[in-house]
């Protein structure tokens, strides 16, 4: 499997090529209006097929600024010498959604800052987002207490009595993100108990489905650029339900992802057989989301645990075997105890950052 090469240069640059970058910027200065510079960072690759198609159904618009200008967007880009930047890199934002590792937690919404029993996380969902984390796996439960009664939809994991939190107020977290920060691409992956219509709702309250992104079966995903500048940042998929609306994507019709129930280090790193860790588990051959499942848990979510199986190397060897196995990397790397080991730099390498 021939990786795509890493997208920075390691070679000197010359007194000479310094003098022709500074003459080129003083000659795009004065632009001919009828032919204006390429927005390669911007727009993405031309041969994409697909623009996107936003939760009112309109496409995305080549140009950020136009977006900005219109009001389409919360605020002017997160640019750096010029260049727009995507999930916090400008080399992002001319790669469809499907061809960049998004950073992710696995039963994100688990957590020990907020006191959940057994939690999977060690930091809550606003710091996951601050941190830097861009994939979630959440799961949905319908839930009442006697303090309160009228609050059926929560974020719990197996059992609401060991941590909870309102499906509305966790949404809210993300919508209140987003609003924040416009170059921010995002993909939840809901295990979800509660009826989609009942979801539609705390997304309609939360002010979160007005981010969604409406992805058309068969189509390419559109590059983080044209997501971003289409306001269209949110991708939503569902382990069971899905939709209508379109938005409500099933996951086994977008993605697939690998097994999940490995109980030692040994077993989350065998590589062939029936018992392959990088074995396709549920969902579609050759669907575009590939979600890598990568945690160990012999009873519970353990520290342990996760100090070797997030170590780097680990995950670089993994992701990349399991590349091999698929023919692209994966789109979601989901992670317990994200905080701990080397997701992140993992991550980067992936992205030839």
């Amino acid at each position: 499997m021939n990786y795509p090469p890493p997208l920075h240069s390691s070679a000197p640059v010359t007194r000479p090529l310094v003098l022709l970058l500074l003459t080129a910027l003083a000659l795009s200065c004065s632009e001919d209006p009828a032919n204006p510079p390429a927005q390669s960072e911007v727009q993405g690759d031309s041969g994409s097929t697909n623009d996107g198609a936003g939760a009112d159904g309109t496409q995305a618009s080549d140009a950020f600024v136009d977006a900005t200008a219109s009001g389409d967007v919360a605020s002017a880009p997160d640019t750096e010498h010029g260049a727009q930047k995507c999930n916090g890199h400008a080399k992002l934002c001319g790669r469809t959604l499907d061809k960049v590792v998004f950073p992710s937690t696995h039963n994100a919404m688990s957590n020990k800052a907020d006191g959940w029993h057994f939690p999977n996380q060690n930091k809550n969902l606003s710091s996951q987002l601050k941190d830097g984390i861009r994939g979630f796996l959440i799961d949905t439960h319908k839930h009442t207490d006697v303090l309160h009664p009228k609050t059926t939809s929560w974020l719990c994991h197996s059992s609401c009595l060991l941590g909870s939190i309102k499906l509305v107020d966790a949404l809210t977290i993300f919508s209140d993100f987003l609003a924040a920060h416009p170059n921010e691409v995002l993909i939840f992956v809901v295990q979800d108990a509660l009826t989609t219509a009942d979801f539609v709702t705390e997304m309609k309250a939360s002010g979160l489905d007005k981010y969604v992104y409406t992805h058309k079966q068969g189509a390419s995903f559109p590059t983080l650029a044209k997501m971003i500048a289409a306001n269209t940042r949110l991708l939503v998929t569902t382990e069971n339900k899905g939709g209508p609306p379109g938005w409500v994507h099933r996951f086994a019709d977008v993605g697939f992802d690998t097994p999940y129930s490995f109980k030692s280090m040994e077993q989350l790193q065998t590589s062939s057989g029936a018992k392959d860790s990088c074995k396709k588990f549920r969902g579609t051959d050759g669907a575009p989301v590939f979600l890598m499942n990568h945690w160990v848990a012999s009873v519970l979510p353990d520290v342990t645990w996760s100090t070797k199986a997030n170590d780097k190397a680990v995950i670089l060897k993994r992701a990349k075997r399991c590349g091999d196995k698929h023919g692209r990397l994966p789109t979601l790397i989901a992670v317990d105890h994200y905080d701990i080991g080397g997701l992140f730099e993992a991550v980067d390498e992936l992205n030839g950052l």
